[in-house]
């Protein structure tokens, strides 16, 4: 049976994979973590900021638009951070009427509180 996305590519791995490694590197990696969990939102995110960074601006498109369509049960990835990248694609893309419209949502965009009980 194959591995479920949670239990290959883990959140922190893929930020250490689009921090450190070289651009194409990560973008290696994203790619098969992609390929593994087709419905996850925190590597389609992952991969939009590691091909913003490579200058690939409709793949960060198209990746983070990808990713705001998908579900975040475990809140790992917030709307306000998917709508800030959002935001800066469509800027650097000019395309300033979606980069207002990331801008409004992010105002709206609220950051879930964790429970009162945890210290």
């Amino acid at each position: 049976m194959r591995k479920g996305i949670s239990e290959c590519v883990s959140v922190k791995a893929l930020n250490i994979a689009g921090a450190n490694m070289a651009g194409a590197e990560a973008r290696k990696h994203l790619d098969r973590a992609v390929a593994l969990g087709k419905d996850t939102r925190a590597v389609y995110y992952e991969r939009a900021k590691v091909s913003f960074r490579m200058g690939k601006d409709q793949d960060a498109r198209q990746d983070a638009e990808r990713a705001s369509g998908l579900p975040a049960p475990a809140h790992v990835i917030l709307n306000l951070q998917v709508y800030y990248l959002l935001l800066q694609i469509y800027s650097e893309l000019g395309e300033n009427e979606l980069a207002q419209k990331y801008v409004e949502l992010s105002q709206k965009s609220s950051v879930p509180v964790q429970s009162q009980g945890r210290r």
